[in-house]
């Protein structure tokens, strides 16, 4: 697709920190966390040991999924998986992380930033799986899914793996981010339709003339979700058309739209907690 996933950079930097390691033909590098995980829909995080007979029976299942869907089904806006380590020492981890395909947190950012996130996914044990949305963060898949979901699919060979993927996980993803890549699928229809030398520049159509924000107003109605999640997709829609009408690349949009809901959210918590502690 020619569209960019938005990525939810400010929660999955704070949560992975600012650096992951990735691989390369010669050695492991480190990059930027933004840049490991551009372009994925989903992130996995896989929290494993190289002293865990079943971790070490898991990571070849796992590394066989990840490889299919990297090579033949989502080379982009599929998934992406970062290992965290539970290993005892430096030595160890490198031997174990030489086996697996994926990023992984570096073994040397402390056994701190490891242990917060086990303890924000509630790790008791290893192996353990849980896979995220890239633009909110939200949990997709469980712990308690993601493993039996992987060994089943491995089971169904390459087409049980795509089928996982495409049929189970992606319609888990939080209606919030689907209206967003529709609203960028879109867009870029539109753009192979007008072809590429029109509306360049500060020519823009008016809002209303956009097929994904007529599009928008004929589903309103056909929504399920709780009226929670209707409203913030409603209103991630309304900043995205605003943006694109005053001139922003949808892509650009997308992730501006994304970033000022989770401040306008942010906000609204505090305001919240402040009115409760005034009536207190």
């Amino acid at each position: 697709p020619k569209y960019d996933i938005p990525l939810e950079s400010s929660f999955f930097t704070t949560l992975l920190g600012p650096h992951l390691l990735t691989k390369s033909s010669s050695s492991d590098v480190l990059v930027n966390t933004e840049n490991a995980l551009c372009n994925s829909r989903l992130i996995g995080l896989y929290f494993s040991a190289h002293w865990c007979g079943p971790c070490r029976r898991f990571t070849p299942m796992l590394a066989e999924m990840y490889t299919h869907l990297k090579e033949e089904v989502a080379p982009s806006h599929g998934l992406e998986i970062v290992f965290v380590s539970s290993d005892r020492d430096q030595g160890s981890f490198q031997q174990y992380y030489g086996t697996m395909p994926w990023t992984a947190v570096p073994f040397n950012h402390g056994r701190m930033l490891q242990a917060q996130i086990s303890a924000r996914y509630g790790v008791s044990g290893i192996p353990a799986f849980v896979v995220l949305d890239a633009m909110s963060g939200e949990i997709v898949v469980s712990m308690s899914e993601s493993r039996s979901d992987v060994m089943k699919a491995c089971q169904g060979g390459d087409d049980g793996i795509a089928r996982m993927l495409i049929q189970q996980w992606f319609p888990k993803i939080p209606q919030m981010s689907q209206e967003i890549v529709q609203l960028l699928e879109l867009s870029c229809q539109e753009e192979n339709e007008n072809g590429s030398g029109e509306n360049s520049g500060n020519d823009h159509k008016d809002a209303t003339e956009h097929p994904y924000f007529i599009r928008d107003e004929k589903d309103t109605e056909e929504k399920s979700s709780s009226a929670t999640a209707i409203d913030a997709t409603e209103r991630m829609k309304e900043i995205f058309t605003s943006l694109v009408a005053n001139g922003d690349a949808p892509n650009t949009a997308a992730a501006k739209a994304i970033k000022l809901l989770a401040e306008e959210q942010s906000q609204r918590q505090a305001d919240v907690l402040e009115v409760g502690s005034l009536n207190s």
